[in-house]
């Protein structure tokens, strides 16, 4: 019995696998193709957030690479069937905490 259940569990390592994971695993490139997909949306987002909130654009961008890589990640067509609107409301979340969080910081020095 607990070798049919670890027997399951290795058969379903695959299934439970991130679509960031599979990609990965599958084709690199393909991971990078996706993230340059979305590149240019993220630094049009940096430039708004910056001209508001008076931060440098680079800070901005990255802030948003890393949160369209970590929704990438998290992404579930179970659950979200629109992968562009999801990593754009994770993208523009991400550079809106940033942006909030720095200026506190600034306001403390």
């Amino acid at each position: 019995m607990i070798e049919e259940y670890l027997q399951n569990i290795e058969n379903n390592k695959q299934h439970n696998l991130s679509i960031a994971e599979r990609l990965f695993l599958y084709n690199t490139k393909q991971y990078d193709k996706l993230l340059d997909a979305y590149s240019l949306l993220i630094r049009k987002f940096a430039h708004s957030y910056a001209e508001i909130a008076n931060h440098d654009v680079d800070d901005i961008y990255q802030e948003g690479l890393l949160a369209a890589w970590r929704a990438i990640n998290k992404f579930n067509p179970e659950v979200s069937s629109f992968m562009p609107a999801y990593i754009a409301r994770a993208v523009r979340n991400a550079m809106v905490t940033y942006t909030a969080r720095d200026s506190e910081l600034n306001k403390i020095k």
